[in-house]
């Protein structure tokens, strides 16, 4: 009687444990990301990408925009890597140092074609990058259109009449670049620029035109320096455990579909278009466009160098290969861009 109650006790155990399994399936495909839903960018790399990783698993799409719980921009990587969130994209500059060796791509003049620089980090991501993003899957690092220097005001002078002036800035080596350059740099999500720069508490920002289109930056920014100083790199990926509970058919097709350095590309160009409409908005606005002089240029160039070299030497001391990877990334890139340039 004894072993008879064990046993049913037993299978009474396992019956439970069984149905627990299957009430914790996945059926869902968590998305969490900065910014709206029905922003062109958003629509052209994020909704493609997790509608169709949800159409290869049968899962219904969960989408948590900006403003949303889920997406606060320090918390979206964080989130993603412990399996709270599924499918996300955040810039990386939000968690400074958290990726110091793809921050290299951010370094202040490294990027001179965005979708060059996309295809070669990209291309580098499995040989130095892996490490620094564990807990998820990298489907491509988007390279966005190029930095550009905003301000509330006209200077008569690019180089040196940013003494003073509080400028938001985001991302280690640029930071610095910009407090040589006598700039009061302050680190803040761009969602909070519009209102800084409308109260005057900010004189400028550092960022591409699509940020004048999706934040309407245009209306508090009335001078555009050109000076093409750096990019976003922007993650976009899984994670590890979502990635996980895909069959391995199904990773096969996600990955021939929407991981790699084409897919990188692709994802980096859903911006090109918001990026010309950012300038057309800005000169509509009355906004001034100036493109610095090629000796303006190498003035910053001399003066942003310390800064890259500070942070490289930085990399290095915590054992990691930061002027092979920035030497083998720039010198891909630049071969990238010969390439683009040729057909």
């Amino acid at each position: 009687m004894l072993q008879t109650q064990i046993k049913l006790t037993a299978l009474s155990a396992a019956t439970l444990l069984a149905a627990s399994t299957v009430a914790v399936a996945k059926d869902n495909l968590v998305v969490a990301f900065q910014g709206a839903l029905k922003s062109p960018p958003v629509q052209c790399h994020m909704k493609v990408v997790a509608q169709g990783v949800s159409e290869v698993a049968g899962w219904k799409t969960e989408f948590h925009a900006g403003g949303s719980a889920f997406a606060s921009p320090k918390k979206l990587y964080p989130q993603l890597s412990r399996g709270i969130t599924d499918l996300s994209h955040m810039p990386l500059a939000y968690t400074p140092g958290r990726f110091p060796l793809a921050e290299i791509a951010m370094l202040p003049f490294v990027q001179k074609d965005h979708k060059a620089l996309a295809t070669a980090l990209n291309k580098l991501t499995d040989k130095y990058l892996k490490s620094e993003f564990k807990g998820t899957v990298p489907f491509g690092l988007m390279v966005l259109p190029p930095y550009h220097i905003h301000l509330k005001k006209p200077v008569n002078n690019i180089v040196t009449d940013l003494k003073g002036l509080r400028i938001r800035v985001v991302g280690k080596g640029l930071s610095t670049a910009f407090r040589a350059l006598g700039a009061d740099v302050v680190g803040m999500p761009v969602t909070q620029v519009y209102e800084n720069m409308q109260k005057g508490v900010m004189n400028g920002y550092v960022l591409p035109f699509p940020a004048n289109v999706v934040f309407k930056l245009h209306e508090v920014a009335d001078y555009h320096a050109l000076v093409n100083i750096s990019s976003a790199v922007v993650f976009l990926g899984m994670s590890q455990k979502a990635w996980d509970s895909l069959s391995a058919a199904q990773q096969k097709q996600v990955s021939a579909k929407f991981i790699g350095p084409e897919a990188a590309v692709r994802y980096s160009s859903c911006f090109d278009k918001v990026d010309k409409i950012g300038l057309a908005l800005s000169k509509k606005s009355k906004g001034t466009i100036y493109q610095p002089t090629d000796a303006e240029i190498e003035k910053l160039r001399k003066i942003a160098q310390p800064a890259t070299d500070s942070y490289l030497a930085g990399v290095e001391k915590k054992g990691l290969p930061g002027k092979v990877f920035y030497n083998e990334l720039t010198t891909m890139a630049a071969a990238e861009a010969k390439a683009r340039m040729s057909k």
